[in-house]
């Protein structure tokens, strides 16, 4: 975590940040989903597949600020490679937008006991964020849910804290 023993060790030890990462969490999926006013979600998403891991890349370097992706320096290899999953049963999905390219990917992770949820997202969908955010929530159970979102994806910190969402912890990346 930010500010910690560990993150000071870290940094003496030559570890530069690239980023910061917050995690949210909200005690109740059920009353996320209320606050969005939308209990079904409009978007027409697939679930992912190895071919679209190309895509994927293009709308990480188009969302991804340009000093991140130069220290972080990844092929499209790389980037998938060191793509993480949310668990063992994660469910990935993305949305096609009219044109046919990629606008989000979504992954979702359900237990018994917490809902875990990434989404990112191109400039073209936006709009669409709340949408998004009900399809992350869709289908969960009345149990905990929580998200990390990068320093650079505002919109979607603001949305959560609406929605009653709260900052657990920041990391450096």
């Amino acid at each position: 975590p930010v500010h910690s023993a560990v993150s000071e060790d870290a940094r003496k030890a030559g570890y530069s940040a690239i980023y910061r990462e917050t995690v949210y969490r909200s005690e109740s999926a059920h009353s996320a989903i209320a606050g969005l006013g939308t209990p079904d979600h409009a978007l027409q998403m697939r679930p992912k597949t190895k071919v679209d891991d190309h895509a994927l890349f293009q709308m990480h370097n188009l969302t991804t600020p340009v000093e991140i992706r130069k220290k972080m320096g990844q092929t499209s290899q790389d980037w998938i490679a060191g793509t993480e999953q949310l668990g063992n049963k994660t469910s990935e999905w993305v949305l096609e937008l009219p044109g046919g390219e990629l606008g989000a990917l979504l992954q979702r992770n359900s237990t018994r006991s917490g809902h875990t949820f990434n989404i990112n997202w191109s400039p073209e969908c936006g709009s669409d964020l709340e949408g998004l955010v009900t399809a992350a929530l869709a289908d969960s159970k009345d149990v905990p849910v929580s998200t990390v979102v990068p320093e650079f994806k505002p919109a979607l910190s603001h949305l959560l804290v609406t929605l009653g969402f709260t900052e657990q912890a920041q990391y450096e990346v």
